[in-house]
């Protein structure tokens, strides 16, 4: 709010001296008019995430600058469908927008500094890497506030990719989005490599399905919201029951999940022993 104050205040400053060299349209202003500049910007930051995750600068910097611009074309279009672009100087618009890209940033650079030293921007955090590069740039970096926890008590956790190169990782989360929107729904698995036994009353097996169909679940599952939603308020009570993940919801109600191929080396850690092996792992690299 004081970031966005700043860059109004300086906007009208400066059209104001420009004012004195060009001949502009005098316009009244009042603080209380820019109401909407206020509502807009902060609802599309709250949207990005600016208010509720932690990002470096650069990062968040970049953020502020398409959140500002979007704002301005948003408040600009409501304006002029609403007839009121005459009373509201364009070029004072694009000052407070083109300065909130400064102001913001650079406001919250100092807030999360002061914030830091004090105390409540920092998160305890656990990294289980050997990368000490990455460790470095994650605890010296005082704007994203993680601290290194120094017991076992941690608030957030960092686990490294293992063998889950750059490259892999971002096929698997393009295939998602694809067959997602494709789809409606999608899933990544490897293929299994234990053997499947299935009783039906927990002390006899009742069979032993084919290996070669069978296939281990990982992450991510990706589907379209409206329609996963749809699905989960049609089943009943009965079927809620048996939920053990968001794509059975799919396959009870016969729609089609495509198969994504995942990478043995994504870990899942479901269990604290899955945490001591991706632990083991890890320092064996």
């Amino acid at each position: 709010m004081v970031a966005i104050f700043l860059a109004i205040a300086l906007a009208v400053s400066l059209r104001k001296i420009l004012n004195l060299f060009f001949d502009l349209p005098v316009i009244g202003y009042s603080y209380l008019s820019f109401g909407s500049v206020y509502i807009t910007l902060i609802f599309i930051l709250f949207y990005f995430g600016v208010y509720t995750k932690r990002f470096d600068f650069w990062h968040e910097a970049r953020i502020v600058v398409r959140s500002s611009f979007l704002s301005f074309v948003i408040v600009l279009a409501g304006l002029v469908l609403g007839q009121n672009a005459e009373y509201y100087s364009r070029s004072t618009l694009i000052l407070i927008f083109s300065l909130s890209m400064i102001t913001i940033p650079l406001l919250k650079l100092f807030a999360k500094k002061v914030l830091f030293l004090s105390g409540f921007w920092k998160k305890t955090a656990k990294v289980i890497s050997n990368n000490h590069d990455f460790e470095s740039v994650l605890f010296d970096n005082y704007y994203l506030g993680y601290v290194k926890s120094s017991d076992s008590k941690h608030s957030t956790l960092f686990i490294d990719s293992i063998n889950l190169t750059k490259e892999k990782l971002d096929r698997i989360i393009e295939e998602n989005i694809k067959y997602a929107q494709e789809y409606g729904a999608c899933d990544t698995v490897v293929p299994a490599t234990d053997t499947i036994v299935k009783s039906m009353d927990n002390e006899i097996i009742s069979e032993i399905p084919d290996r070669s169909k069978m296939y281990q679940g990982q992450t991510p599952q990706s589907f379209k919201i409206k329609k996963l939603k749809s699905l989960y308020e049609g089943l009943s009570e009965e079927e809620k029951t048996i939920l053990t993940d968001a794509a059975k919801i799919f396959v009870i109600k016969g729609e089609k999940v495509h198969l994504v191929e995942g990478e043995v080396s994504n870990t899942k850690i479901t269990y604290p022993y899955d945490l001591r092996v991706a632990e083991t792992l890890i320092s064996e690299k």
